[in-house]
């Protein structure tokens, strides 16, 4: 669930101003007219319960086996929802050493989770346990700019895609980083907007600011090679990834609901729309996420998340309407192995429903029980 920050947060805002005035007749020793009185302005509904603690954008989420769901804030706050069910609690009750936005989260082995940040930091917790994060890489990217994305390979190699053109990696994450033996990105004018690993194939994937999508063998030691499908026809960036190995296709989201796929087996490939038609709520797209069964779910800034229906190759909305926080986009989704779908809001939410259609969204963190 993969930060960019593709639109401008939607922050409520409420000015009141009440202007009293007096009118005094030309010379003469009338008394002033009376001010009215300014009617009791109407109190905000308050929020319904699940918010995070400090109520910040929650910029990613990720979920683990059994069912924790965590959740990335600005001003790198983490919190845990164990089982989805708990109230959110901080973990190791302290946000990571530098304080920046969390760009994106990774669960390893259910024990270990990375956490990355728009400062240029990776840290790493051992969730199970209390413990300190800990700075992975030595210290910053070198290029000084964020993380946009994080990636562990089989081996343990922690690699990380910067918000500039640079790929770096980190043996086992105690080495010092350094830059992949593939270099930056080829696309002097472009930047990194996501980036997807592999396991399957040890690819390494880049989506750009200008429409690109480039990959590289051996998780970033081969030089970067541009989809044979070329740049996105819509002529917007790649938000999100997907790859889908069984059906050799492999899906880029895009601005105003596009979300493309191309045959990664064919050299002669172009990218062909996804479900036939855009998104119905015609959003840029914030994140792609494919399930156990192959099954493709697509968000949109407007809070609505699609799955594309295996059968019919159309685009279903789920969660029966869009996350109920209403004009809070979403930035990133999760599913876990449950069958359920994950969705963060800027408002400092996340919300779950079932991956088959009939279920509305419900709130996690509120210490109620949720439908499984």
């Amino acid at each position: 669930m993969k930060n960019k920050k593709i639109i401008k947060k939607i922050i409520p805002l409420i000015l009141s101003a009440i202007f009293l005035s007096a009118c005094n007749g030309g010379g003469s020793s009338s008394s002033p007219s009376p001010s009215p009185s300014p009617s009791p302005s109407p109190s905000p509904s308050p929020l319904p319960p699940g918010q995070v603690p400090n109520g910040l954008s929650v910029n990613y989420i990720v979920v683990d086996g059994a069912e924790n769901v965590f959740a990335g804030t600005d001003s790198g706050y983490v919190y845990l929802s164990q089982s989805a069910v708990e109230s959110w609690q901080l973990i190791d009750n302290e946000r990571v050493p530098d304080g920046g936005n969390i760009t994106s989260l990774i669960i390893q082995s259910d024990k270990d989770l990375y956490a990355s940040t728009a400062n240029g930091n990776v840290y790493r917790d051992q969730y199970g346990v209390q413990s300190p994060w800990e700075l992975v890489g030595q210290g910053s990217l070198p290029d000084n700019k964020g993380v946009n994305r994080i990636y562990i390979s089989d081996t343990g190699k922690v690699i990380a895609g910067s918000f500039a053109r640079n790929v770096y990696s980190s043996e086992s994450g105690t080495g010092a980083w350094t830059l992949v033996a593939a270099g930056p990105i080829p696309e002097s004018g472009g930047l990194i907007y996501t980036m997807q690993g592999d396991s399957t194939s040890d690819k390494l994937f880049i989506g750009t600011s200008n429409g690109l999508v480039y990959s590289s063998n051996n998780n970033g030691e081969q030089p970067w090679s541009v989809i044979p499908a070329g740049v996105l026809p819509n002529g917007g960036p790649c938000y999100a990834i997907s790859i889908d190995w069984v059906n050799f296709k492999l899906y880029a989201a895009s601005s105003n609901g596009y979300v493309y796929y191309e045959d990664i087996s064919d050299a002669q490939s172009k990218w062909v729309l996804a479900g036939g038609n855009l998104l119905p709520d015609r959003g840029d797209v914030t994140d792609l996420n494919r399930d156990v069964n192959g099954e493709l779910f697509a968000s949109t800034i407007y809070g609505d998340v699609y799955k594309l229906d295996s059968g019919t190759q159309t685009w279903i909305q789920i969660g029966n309407g869009a996350l109920p926080i209403t004009f809070m986009p979403s930035y990133a989704t999760a599913l876990s192995g449950k069958g359920r779908i994950y969705a963060s809001s800027t408002a400092g939410y996340v919300f779950s429903t079932s991956i088959q259609a009939g279920e509305s969204w419900v709130t996690v963190g509120i210490g109620k029980k949720i439908k499984k």
